[in-house]
């Protein structure tokens, strides 16, 4: 609005609000009526929801790449993206690998992540993987860091 005012910004909300609400409501009433049937949804001037398909193992991530973090001890690793993927599941363990490495396992919604509490001068072999509904895993290439 660009010559209205505070008053004319609030009655503009206000229609706004009451339209969404018959629109919500009118959208309610064609769905318990139609049954599911689409030609009477698409008919009825609204659009039909698409049917969810399983999306199955997902794809490896890529670049994932390990740089110094904000504080000693830490490392802030990071991934592309994996579409269809709801968190991603990181994998990090000292390396060489040994009986006495520990092994830490930590899950994420981002493709970003800075992990804290590590040995300085200590060398770490990093994997990750996206998780959606299928339990299947596909990990990443490892790399190896060294923690400053």
């Amino acid at each position: 609005m660009a010559q209205g005012n505070k008053q004319l910004t609030n009655e503009k909300n206000q229609s706004r609000s009451g339209l969404e609400d018959v629109l919500g409501s009118t959208a309610l009433q064609v769905q318990d009526l139609s049954n599911g049937d689409e030609n009477f949804i698409l008919s009825a001037g609204f659009d039909v929801k698409r049917k969810p398909t399983p999306v199955g193992l997902l794809e490896r991530p890529a670049n994932v790449v390990a740089n110094p973090g904000p504080r000693r001890g830490s490392l802030e690793i990071s991934w592309d993206v994996v579409p269809n993927a709801r968190l991603y599941e990181l994998e990090i363990i000292e390396y060489p690998v040994t009986d006495k490495s520990v092994r830490q396992r930590t899950s994420n919604t981002k493709h970003k992540i800075i992990i804290d509490g590590l040995i300085r001068g200590q060398a770490y072999s990093i994997e990750v993987a996206g998780a959606g509904s299928d339990p299947g895993r596909v990990w990443s290439d490892a790399i190896i860091s060294y923690v400053m």
